[in-house]
């Protein structure tokens, strides 16, 4: 079971430090734009944390797979509320 499903987009220096560390993604392994974040039980029953360095490509499929919200250039959420019918 896994909750807590968070997308952070990174700072100009954090990209350099994942570049300077040779960190891509983990799963293209291009170059790292967003960090992946969620909590699970692990198979001892206690919660474990989980952290992945994402391309911008896969951040989005992340994104879309766990229903976040699309992060913006600030680091911000932004949700856009539609007027009720």
């Amino acid at each position: 079971m896994a909750w807590g499903h968070r997308l952070k987009r990174l700072t100009k220096r954090e990209r350099e430090l994942c570049r300077s560390m040779g960190w891509g993604c983990g799963a293209c392994d291009d170059q790292v734009d967003y960090v992946s974040n969620y909590s699970y039980t692990s198979a001892h029953g206690h919660a474990a944390h989980a952290r992945r360095p994402l391309c911008a490509e896969h951040a989005r499929q992340f994104a879309m797979r766990y229903c976040l919200v699309w992060p913006t250039q600030d680091g911000r959420v932004r949700v856009k509320l539609l007027k009720a019918a």
